[in-house]
């Protein structure tokens, strides 16, 4: 009899710890966030959560924040304070109060204590308005563990020091010809150390 009451006692202690020690607590509710609830599209290229709990939302249509109970949308506009395009690849947490944006038409720095963009001037060295784009649009943003900005385009790869200045531009290559008219090398992926 006494066993018994041991082997009981013993298995409510374990549960009841086995309760407290979950990894991570159960969802109760999930929502779907989608243009119903205010985003701007339903179309996500990334999402970044920065240190004050904020979702950030890369898009096809512009920046989203969302709070967690309401989505703030940022588009291009012509006022000068705005993102360079509509079309955003990858949003990043840079610092406590930055985020870096890659653009279909550049780099774009927003302060998200003053709700301010910033542009980041890429170097222009073609003629070629045709080649501009692929120099332009960038879809690939990494921070490595220096607090260098790496920033990938369809033809070069741009690295830029803490301070967001331009250090250094690696190019992919030349044109190649291809059995399907011009082609080019292509840079997919950065893996910053």
């Amino acid at each position: 009899m006494g066993f018994r009451i041991h082997q009981f006692l013993l298995s409510v202690i374990l549960t009841t710890c086995c309760e407290q020690l979950q990894a991570q607590p159960v969802l109760q509710h999930v929502e779907k966030l989608q243009t119903e609830n205010g985003l701007s599209t339903n179309s996500v290229n990334n999402a970044v959560q920065d240190q004050y709990g904020f979702l950030w939302i890369a898009s096809t249509h512009g920046l989203n924040r969302f709070d967690g109970s309401e989505v703030k949308q940022y588009f291009f506009s012509k006022n000068g304070n705005s993102i360079s395009d509509n079309v955003i690849y990858k949003v990043i947490v840079y610092d406590t109060s930055h985020l870096v944006l890659a653009t279909r038409k550049g780099l774009d720095i927003f302060d998200t204590r003053r709700s301010i963009f910033t542009k980041i001037n890429l170097p222009n060295t073609h003629s070629d308005s045709s080649d501009l784009r692929l120099y332009n649009q960038i879809s690939i943003l990494e921070k490595d563990c220096s607090g260098n900005l790496w920033a990938g385009s369809s033809a070069c790869v741009y690295r830029f020091n803490k301070d967001l200045t331009l250090q250094k531009t690696f190019y992919a290559g030349q044109y190649v010809k291809g059995t399907g008219g011009n082609t080019s090398k292509k840079i997919n992926k950065l893996l910053p150390l």
